[in-house]
């Protein structure tokens, strides 16, 4: 990748990799393995460097003080993920975009519209796009009711932020795109149809990934708990497939038994949309039942390693994708510290404790704490954001929603009802259980303190797991584990509270800036913005927090419809809305006075 970070010419890099070919051949004809195995992925590497330079993201200056700038795009590609909610209908459009100042580029888009009639079909995953846009860079969070919309880029892999008007569909999905399309639309109608109102939105996640009926407070929650992996289809969903597929087919490794397999793991994570990690654990699936026809060793850590390599020859961008990254590394730690805790357990137990259930819940345990150590950093430094009770809660919360995933999909068999209904009780009881401890777990969240807190608490609770894998007895792994458990609870108890409203200062915003200063009381607030954009709810939520109300001021044609909009909120809407109707004030509806 150093020559595309270099800029390198893409005939000298090529020139460069197949010098780099020769040589390793020459070294592998001479017994240099090691020397020709890095030679190798140099060559490799630079070859997928031409890729990834033509991805580069558009780079926009900032005018004024701090306002963003928004560019007339003309943006056309296929539509990668599509979610709607009401009116709103997000697309992720990976294709072209053409700027007036900037020259055409090949990335991901993230666009935003409105459908004028609930009823007109919005854009399906496949379908080739053409929108008339305006672009922006995503905006930093600044208020604690803000979006974090780097985050939600990365998430999505895109690099901009665009707002249409109308998004036009001008070639229709492939035949593929249109049957996974229909039967992801028939998976949500059926669940929609048959459980509960608040349980078809998370058995519809944990089954295809779909979590576009989600709600905010529900997914937030899940995520603070440290589960909402499951929500993501990856090796826990491809582990549940093939052990059904399995049972079925009686285990046997027969020819006709893989090929049944391997067809059903692919298409069932061609339905959940094909996204890293779900194509990741599926090669993994697949190379492992391969391994077991032919009777092979599988070695977990070389499945990984293959499937990694396998999906970067294929794309080169997903090693910028948080969610690839996040799942490698917690398969990496799934493979490598459990048996270090196993062989701590075998080391200081006696021979009926090894075999007790004592042992199936402290594997169980371990497991929970070997994937907290490997995404913990990494969701740190992705995210700025850890799950303090993850560790705790995943033992209990993960085989709850496995078992959903098999009850739900028992939902969609063709059952009369008096066979149906105990899958759709089970469904429900398992879903609101996990719900409620999610819930619970969520409670212990850190994300309102300094960034400086929550990293010396997600670097505790890391040492806090690992370091009992170094002793040499039960009683010194036990008396280190007490030690960091105390010590991270203490931390947890100890943070400081969040704040309320931010200080004064300037926050940037998607259409002007909002200045704020607290003295003298009751203190003030200006919104400046010229162009004629929507309301900014997350500053009208913030406005209404700030203690004691700020004079509300704006400049521009978006600054006063928000300060007007602000006194409204604070004041209440019924007020306003007679006072600033044209009707005018003192009046009834029928225009006579009052």
């Amino acid at each position: 990748m150093l020559g595309a970070g270099l800029g390198t010419n893409p005939i000298l890099v090529g020139g460069f990799a197949c010098v780099a070919v020769v040589v390793a051949a020459v070294l592998v004809r001479g017994g240099r393995y090691g020397f020709a195995t890095f030679v190798a992925c140099a060559a490799v590497g630079s070859l997928l460097s031409n890729e990834v330079r033509e991805h580069r993201v558009v780079a926009a200056s900032r005018k004024g003080l701090v306002a963003p700038v928004t560019q007339r795009a003309r943006i056309e590609g296929e539509v990668d993920f599509v979610r709607v909610g009401g009116r709103r209908v997000t697309l992720v459009v990976n294709g072209h975009v053409d700027c007036a100042e900037f020259e055409c580029t090949h990335m991901r888009v993230m666009i935003t519209f409105f459908r004028q009639d609930t009823l007109m079909a919005e854009p399906r995953v496949g379908e080739y796009v053409i929108a008339d846009a305006r672009v922006r860079l995503p905006l930093e969070k600044s208020l604690p009711t803000d979006i974090d919309e780097p985050s939600m880029l990365r998430r999505y892999r895109a690099q901009l932020v665009a707002a249409a008007k109308h998004v036009h569909v001008v070639a229709g999905a492939g035949m593929l795109q249109r049957t996974l399309h229909e039967m992801r639309a028939w998976v949500r109608y059926r669940l929609r149809q048959v459980l509960p109102n608040d349980v078809h939105p998370v058995a519809l996640a944990i089954l295809i990934g779909d979590r576009s009926a989600i709600g905010p407070d529900d997914a937030k929650a899940y995520s603070l708990s440290g589960t909402a992996h499951m929500f993501s289809v990856s090796g826990s969903h491809v582990a549940i497939v093939v052990a059904v597929l399995m049972i079925f087919s009686g285990g046997r490794a027969r020819l006709g038994s893989l090929v049944l397999w391997c067809v059903v793991l692919t298409a069932y994570i061609a339905l959940t949309g094909a996204e890293p990690p779900a194509v990741r654990a599926g090669i993994m699936g697949v190379t492992a039942l391969i391994g077991r026809y032919m009777q092979r060793d599988v070695y977990a850590l070389n499945l990984l390693c293959a499937s990694v390599i396998a999906m970067v020859c294929i794309s080169p961008l997903q090693i910028y994708d948080v969610g690839f990254q996040l799942s490698v590394l917690a398969t990496a730690s799934l493979i490598v510290l459990p048996p270090m805790y196993l062989e701590l357990w075998m080391r200081n137990s006696t021979k009926g404790i090894g075999r007790s259930w004592l042992r199936r819940v402290f594997q169980t345990m371990s497991f929970s704490a070997s994937a907290t150590v490997g995404t913990a950093l990494p969701s740190m430094i992705a995210f700025s954001s850890v799950a303090v009770a993850g560790a705790l809660i995943n033992p209990l919360v993960i085989p709850l929603l496995s078992l959903a995933v098999l009850t739900s999909a028992a939902v969609l068999l063709p059952l009369p009802s008096v066979l149906l209904d105990p899958f759709v009780w089970i469904t429900a009881m398992l879903v609101r259980c996990s719900d409620t401890l999610a819930h619970w777990a969520a409670m212990a969240g850190i994300e309102q303190v300094p960034i400086s807190y929550r990293m010396a608490l997600t670097l505790l609770m890391c040492t806090a797991m690992l370091w009992p894998i170094t002793s040499a007895t039960a009683l010194r792994a036990l008396l280190r584990l007490i030690i960091g458990v105390v010590a991270t609870v203490a931390l947890v108890m100890m943070r400081p509270p969040p704040a309320a409203a931010p200080t004064e200062g300037v926050h940037l915003r998607e259409h002007g800036i909002a200045v704020y200063t607290r003295y003298p009381l009751p203190g003030s607030l200006v919104v400046v913005g010229l162009e004629n954009a929507p309301r900014d709810a997350a500053l009208m939520r913030w406005a209404a927090m700030l203690q004691p109300q700020p004079v509300v001021s704006g400049y521009g044609t978006w600054g006063r419809k928000m300060a007007g909009a602000i006194r409204a909120h604070v004041v209440g809407s019924g007020h306003d809305s007679i006072r600033h109707s044209r009707y005018g004030a003192g009046r009834d509806r029928g225009g006579n006075s009052r």
